[in-house]
């Protein structure tokens, strides 16, 4: 479908993408403008609607190259993450993906927007696209990379390593959802010591209420 713009001089397409991003990102789908979009990237209306069909059609294809940016981005810092400790990594793995956010703004605003609060037109379009994401991640091999289960079958557990990666997972998702929120009406350095924190927090309580306890002796001693 879009494969006169995926031929264009990769400067130019990056251009397109970035001023369009920034045109959604800060005014939102409805007010943002395809003329202001055009004047700034040098190209007549006519020739975005050949690349793009329609608004609609420029919206979708950035929310799925945002998301998929964004990705590349935390999945080649976590490839090279080097943690013996199952409870240290997916804190790091967390710090990751807040710290790519830091480093895209634009993008994760646009991202995040895109998420929460879809416009109707698109909203079917933008449901299917974060449920083939979601469903990406709940496959095996994905956890198995992310959450490392050999790492959790080094401890003593009263709960199934495959439970444990499940909270871990849905814990994740529920405080990067809360941040990203955050972010939106606090920016996101005014939050980030509340962030570790918080992620300081749950990382206990997951540590410890998976790990066995030894007859006489409280858990907390061991670690």
């Amino acid at each position: 479908m879009y494969n006169s713009f995926k031929k264009l001089h990769a400067e130019k397409r990056d251009l397109i993408l970035q001023i369009s991003m920034e045109e959604f990102a800060e005014k939102g789908y409805h007010k943002a403008s395809t003329d202001t979009i055009t004047q700034r990237a040098g190209i007549s209306k006519g020739i975005l609607f050949h690349y793009f069909k329609s608004k609609k059609g420029l919206f979708l294809y950035l929310v799925e190259h945002t998301r998929d940016l964004l990705e590349k981005k935390v999945m080649s810092e976590i490839e090279i993450l080097e943690e013996g400790d199952y409870f240290e990594r997916i804190k790091k793995m967390m710090i990751i993906k807040y710290k790519v956010a830091l480093n895209y703004p634009t993008e994760t605003e646009f991202a995040a927007r895109a998420l929460l609060t879809p416009p109707a037109e698109a909203a079917d379009e933008i449901a299917a696209l974060n449920a083939k994401y979601m469903e990406k991640y709940k496959e095996k091999l994905m956890q198995d990379f992310l959450y490392d289960k050999k790492l959790l079958e080094k401890l003593p557990l009263r709960v199934d390593p495959e439970k444990v990666i499940k909270a871990s997972a849905f814990i994740l998702e529920q405080v990067g959802a809360k941040y990203i929120e955050k972010y939106k009406s606090q920016g996101m350095y005014g939050n980030f010591d509340e962030f570790l924190e918080e992620l300081e927090f749950f990382n206990d309580i997951i540590k410890y209420g998976v790990i066995k306890k030894n007859k006489g002796c409280h858990i907390m001693d061991k670690y």
